[in-house]
């Protein structure tokens, strides 16, 4: 069963970080990753300081609930907040 797990991360570090366990750790393919601003400011990710719009969105497409749970608690390892499996 495919579960998505989505994290919010105050910074475009954080959120590029989380990406890089999930894919090199836990062998998510890149394809199943989405990575998206919440505020029209923080698209970019020039700074490294926490967004003033808004975070930055990670979202997972998983096909295994083992690696579901694996990019949860990577997401929490790495900065994550209002994290859910859905």
């Amino acid at each position: 069963m495919e579960r998505t797990i989505t994290g919010h991360f105050s910074t475009r570090k954080e959120a590029d970080l989380a990406v890089e366990h999930v894919v090199q750790e836990h062998g998510i393919p890149r394809p199943d990753i989405f990575i998206q601003p919440l505020g029209a400011d923080n698209s970019a990710g020039s700074k490294s300081t926490p967004a003033a719009h808004g975070d930055i969105e990670v979202s997972v497409d998983c096909h295994d609930i083992d690696k579901a749970r694996a990019v949860k608690l990577a997401f929490e390892q790495t900065g994550g907040h209002e994290i859910r499996m859905y």
